[in-house]
């Protein structure tokens, strides 16, 4: 596992902080760990990998109403991984293997009113390793995109408009080939799926035989 540096995130305008991360050139890694931030019992842990945090600081630093607190969380993170993944996931027969995912997908967040907010829906699956597209994008402006999942955790996110890896860690080449693989298969499906089950601002254009092609346009 690559190392990884670790902060709680506080900000006087969270969406406007993901909408700028996101657009920013650079893809720093950040990631919301939301099973480890569970274990811990913390509402929220986040994490880049070490090389980027210098770059990532400096960037968060010349954002108004921004503050990183760095968490020492290195050794427990290593323990939650491995019990997490007691194999390595490299070393796995994704084809066969039956390993059986701690928590369910889609994520759903119950409200004390009785509603109920779909976060993630799953949309293909090869053994362990699944594909789901969020339902609800805090940066609406955001790239169209899919979530690579190994059994319940979040490994990548790669664009629906060019296949590209967005954010994750791409030493995991045998997850991250599979998912591609079954993101490209299904491609139309997917593309259909964000634009009418999220509530993202940017829409796939179809051509003239009615597929969905690789531009986009936003819609206010």
């Amino acid at each position: 596992m690559e190392d990884l540096i670790f902060y709680d995130i506080e900000c006087s305008n969270f969406e406007k902080f993901v909408c700028d991360v996101a657009n920013n050139p650079v893809n720093f890694g950040l990631l919301l760990d939301g099973g480890f931030a569970y274990e811990l019992g913390w509402s929220n842990v986040w994490h880049i990998p070490a090389g980027n945090q210098a770059a990532f600081e400096s960037f968060c630093a010349s954002l108004p109403g921004v503050s990183l607190k760095r968490l020492d969380l290195e050794k427990e993170y290593d323990k939650y991984y491995k019990k997490k993944f007691p194999i390595s996931a490299e070393t796995l027969d994704l084809d066969s293997e039956s390993v059986v995912a701690e928590e369910s997908i889609p994520f759903v967040w119950y409200f004390e009113d009785g509603t109920q907010l779909l976060t993630e829906g799953e949309i293909d699956s090869k053994g362990s390793v699944k594909i789901c597209i969020p339902s609800g994008e805090q940066c609406q402006h955001s790239t169209p995109h899919v979530h690579i999942y190994y059994q319940s955790s979040k490994m990548f996110s790669v664009s629906l408009v060019n296949f590209s890896v967005l954010d994750g860690n791409t030493k995991k080449t045998k997850i991250l080939s599979t998912g591609l693989e079954l993101i490209k298969k299904n491609v139309q499906k997917e593309r259909k799926w964000w634009n009418e089950k999220t509530n993202s601002k940017s829409h796939f254009i179809k051509d003239g035989s009615g597929q969905y092609t690789d531009t986009i346009e936003f819609i206010d």
